[in-house]
């Protein structure tokens, strides 16, 4: 490679006086002269930076409440109900037979070995409650109501007095009619079962968790609230794992199989699929874009510099979200392949023009000089569009949003630095290994590209019809479309798709046919137990005023198992075991005599207090320090159905409202719907102001850049007409917003806006005003970072995610969209208001030679 002399470099000079652009200029400078200097602090700068991005992903935070802001209330309830309580997560082992007898044998050893794992990992094991059911059954009668018990008390008085007098030998032959004492037994019994505790837990054959046929059995192990972190369930996994392999499960039973489900490993399959689906899509994307950029540039090595300046890009950006956030969420989870397919736009341009350079017969410091200067403008504007998009996800609380933005920002300025940086030196360095171009080849033409131009060139009013026949049925999608249709309210449409096949989701049915309830119910922590008895007694009273669309299943607190007034219910009890003397109990007949016989039995004479209930009953009220009774737990129904957003909000309001108003302030009220519900709430809220703020961002930029209304409506129209469609197209397929494919909307004003005014600024350029020329020029490199963008986006679609899966088809039809409008729709208009100026502009000319010369003095 011809080396330059010193000090003097080509088109230095022109670059000053074209650009006045003085960093660039001595960037460049550097740059050419030590190209190899340059990438070993590059080298020096990434090395670090790999190190701090594998910490990164390391520290993945997937669940829920981390796309929310601390300050939201479910967040901050949340962490207070964690700092209170022992555990509110489980993991739910499931063990299957056919033979009920060995997995009954099975349960109960594995329930021994589960109870030695140290406290720190298991916060305890729970899968029988004979004891509890026993408890219960043997003191019904405290259970009831005083009423109930005197009017029963007043009717086995009568009874007695009735049957003493209807064998009073004085009576026998006596013609007076001694009337019956009406029997209270048939309609008390109804009310009698309502109260009673220990038919709750009578489904469970033998006290086990099962099913009827006891052919599925359950065990619940807790993880304590200080482990509520991947590496703390994992290990609690580990755990269970290491004691079910001790005991050689098929030992019991030849059929024996043994699942898992529970929060615990839903939470650990989501964590499993996500990382999975951030390999899979980064080698998808990998491979594709190389394919296409190699199909384009047709060549190896500047393909490889290409992607080696966009790795490093990617390691400085997750470097600085390193030390600026700390950690991935949800949402920003992906946002290696999104660079990938994004970030490389920049590059792509420096490339495109330094083959152009170079096939025109430049020298390679030429032509890595103009690639550097005749594109840091136009894709720096680029870059500013696409991190002003990502910036104005930044603005918003809601977490998912914001780290995405920041991050989506810091990766767009970096891979533009490291196009106009890296990739120069790099181009340069190859040059010194393998001449990129072994001479000059002209200008390279795409074939594939040809029909567009064909198609544009003679079908302008036909393109423009397509295109209005396009936005007609976006509009028509669009109308009539309301919050609940909107809005993805089902959380399990997001879920990992492995884990509804196979996995937690898919055993979840099995845990739903043992326990027939949500295992996870939302709690209501107030300051005093007098506060939670009052809480309940209101939310069951505002449950039951809504009778014809009630969304409560059940509201418990300690006062529910220990129950009131013992003393009194204890003395009519008394009244009823004199009254009731041995033969007189013989004589009663069918529910009379199995009513008198279960109430009266020695254990309901003595009265029993919350320290005197079954343990398991007790540690579901206890908190960490020893109080008891302090929470309400409220049960929601098993139906997903039945949760549009407009039922998650009436339920979580009315629990913090009826919460707050009987305790005068604040209550924490946590659980995985508040946290849903806010999360939609705040999607709402902020999704809309991202979006116009981005979209406000990029009416700007393009206004400081064209300067001239026409030009900025001309590129306004093209982006909002690509979004229309988008947006059109993905609800009629059933795509639905929710707190991941929001971030769609706003980024595709910000990277799409770059199509049209690429296009645009090319057609300014010509002196001829050529359209056709612009799209056979430009196009094709628009049509290539279209779809290395694509790409990014639909390596999502194969997914395991559900919410990835609707981020890509939504990304991924904005891209679309913005660019068919912009190298179809937007040259379309041009041309023909071309042909529009040429047809005025004609007679004009013709005529102006008849016109009158000036009188020559």
């Amino acid at each position: 490679m011809p080396r330059l002399a010193k000090g003097k470099v080509p088109g230095t000079t022109i670059a000053a006086r074209e650009g006045g652009a003085v960093l660039l200029r001595l960037l460049a400078r550097f740059i050419l002269h030590r190209p190899g200097w340059v990438l070993v602090f590059g080298a020096l700068i990434t090395a670090p930076c790999i190190y701090w991005t594998t910490q990164l992903y390391s520290n993945l935070r997937l669940d829920l409440e981390e796309l929310l802001p601390k300050s939201a209330q479910s967040v901050q309830d949340l962490d207070a109900v964690r700092a209170r309580l022992l555990s509110i997560e489980n993991l739910a082992v499931l063990v299957l037979s056919d033979h009920p007898d060995g997995s009954r044998r099975y349960v109960d050893d594995l329930a021994v070995a589960l109870r030695r794992i140290p406290p720190s990992i298991s916060a305890g094991v729970e899968y029988r409650i004979n004891r509890e059911t026993e408890f219960f059954e043997k003191r019904k009668a405290l259970f009831m109501e005083l009423n109930d018990l005197k009017k029963l008390r007043r009717y086995v008085a009568d009874r007695v007095a009735y049957e003493t007098e209807l064998y009073n030998p004085l009576n026998i032959f006596s013609e007076i009619e001694i009337p019956e004492p009406k029997s209270p037994v048939k309609g008390f019994l109804v009310r009698y079962h309502e109260q009673d505790q220990a038919a709750r837990f009578s489904r469970y054959p033998s006290g086990y968790y099962a099913t009827p046929d006891q052919k599925k059995r359950a065990l619940l192990v807790y993880l304590p609230s200080g482990a509520n972190t991947i590496v703390g369930r994992r290990r609690l996994r580990a755990e269970v794992d290491r004691a079910i392999q001790s005991l050689n499960p098929r030992e019991y039973a030849p059929d024996i199989q043994i699942h898992f489900t529970g929060e615990v490993q839903n939470k650990i399959d989501e964590y499993d699929a996500v990382l999975g689906d951030i390999e899979r899509s980064a080698k998808w994307v990998t491979a594709i874009v190389a394919l296409a950029i190699l199909f384009y540039f047709k060549s190896i090595l500047g393909t490889a510099a290409l992607f080696l300046s966009l790795l490093m890009a990617r390691f400085w950006a997750f470097a600085f979200t390193w030390f600026y956030i700390g950690y991935l969420n949800a949402n920003s989870a992906f946002m290696g392949s999104i660079v990938l397919g994004s970030g490389i736009t920049y590059g792509v341009m420096v490339l495109s023009r330094y083959f152009e350079e170079r096939r025109g017969g430049s020298e390679p410091t030429r032509a890595a000089d103009v690639s550097m200067r005749q594109t840091a403008h136009a894709t720096w504007t680029a870059a500013l569009a696409a991190g002003l998009a990502y910036g104005s996800l930044s603005l918003t609380e809601f977490e998912g949003f914001r780290q995405y933005g920041l991050i989506g920002l810091a990766a767009m300025v970096f891979c533009w630095l490291s196009a106009i940086g890296i990739l120069p030196a790099l181009l340069l360095v190859a040059e010194r290994i393998h001449p990129l171009v072994k001479e000059s080849r002209g200008e390279n033409k795409h074939r594939i590209f040809r029909p567009v131009v064909a198609v544009l060139s003679r079908y302008p009013k036909a393109t423009l019809a397509v295109s209005a026949a396009l936005t007609a049925f976006a509009v028509y999608s669009l109308s009539g479309l309301n919050f609940d249709r909107v809005i993805e309210v089902d959380l399990s449409m997001l879920r990992s798709k492995s884990s509804i096949r196979s996995g937690a989701a898919f055993w979840s049915k099995d845990q739903d046919e043992i326990f027939q309830s949500y295992l996870s119910p939302v709690v209501i922590m107030p300051r005093s137990e007098a506060k939670a008895a009052e809480i309940a007694n209101a939310l069951k009273h505002e449950n039951s005023a809504k009778s014809d669309r009630p969304l409560i299943v059940s509201v418990r607190t300690i006062d529910d198992f220990v129950p009131r007034r013992q003393q009194a219910k204890i003395s009519e009890l008394r009244e009823m075991r004199r009254l009731l003397s041995p033969e007189m109990l013989a004589e009663l007949k069918g529910q009379e005599r199995k009513l008198a016989q279960e109430i009266l039995r020695p254990e309901s004479f003595r009265s029993f207090g919350e320290k005197d209930l079954p343990e398991l009953v007790r540690s579901k009220f206890t908190e960490k320090s020893g109080a008891i009774g302090r929470l309400v737990l409220v049960e929601p129904p098993l139906d997903s159905s039945k949760w549009s957003f407009e039922n998650l909000d009436r339920f979580v309001t009315t629990l913090r409202e009826t919460a707050a108003s009987v305790s005068g302030d604040r209550v924490p009220v946590a659980g995985s719907l508040p946290v849903t519900r806010d999360m939609f709430e705040a999607i709402a809220h902020d999704g809309p102001r991202a979006t116009l703020a981005a979209f406000g961002a990029v009416i700007l930029l393009v206004i400081l850049l064209f300067r001239r209304s026409f030009s900025s409506v001309l590129v306004l129209f093209s982006l909002s007409l690509g979004v229309l469609w988008m947006a059109g197209f993905a609800f009629a397929w059933g795509v639905r917003i929710n707190f991941l494919n929001f971030i769609a909307l706003p980024i595709t004003f910000g990277v799409g806006v770059d199509y049209g005014v690429n296009i645009l600024e090319r057609y300014r350029r010509d002196p001829k005003r050529d359209v056709i020329k612009a799209v056979r020029e430009t196009g094709s490199a628009v049509t290539l970072c279209s779809f290395t963008t694509v790409v990014g986006y639909s390596s999502l679609i194969i997914a395991n995610n559900g919410a990835f899966v609707s981020f890509g088809t939504l990304a991924a039809a904005g891209e679309v969209g913005t660019m068919l409008a912009a190298i179809m729709t937007l040259p379309a208009v041009l041309m023909l208001l071309e042909r529009r100026r040429k047809r005025v502009a004609v007679p004009t000319r013709i005529s102006a030679p008849s016109q009158p010369s000036p009188a020559v003095p």
